[in-house]
């Protein structure tokens, strides 16, 4: 009878990780200047561009269609074209 467990494949000394100790994090770690300036941007645009949408409907230019696909598709009306 054999001892040797066949649910485990042996691993050779070259396919082995070492381990490395975990890096401490602060708990209230703020994120770095660099990316809270970036994340703002981000938003202040995204802002703009719901504002851009909001005057374009409401100018009656661009108007909101259904579709089943996507939760929000709008369309240019036929007053978009000539304007």
């Amino acid at each position: 009878m054999s001892t040797r467990r066949t649910d485990v494949t042996p691993r050779s000394a070259a396919t082995r990780r070492r381990r490395r100790p975990a890096r401490r994090l602060e708990l209230f770690a703020s994120p770095a200047a660099a990316r809270t300036a970036a994340a703002i941007d981000d938003v202040e645009q995204a802002e703009q561009l719901v504002a851009d949408l909001s005057a374009l409907i409401d100018a009656g230019l661009v108007a909101p269609v259904s579709d089943p696909i996507a939760t929000a598709r709008y369309e240019i009306t036929e007053d978009g074209l000539h304007a």
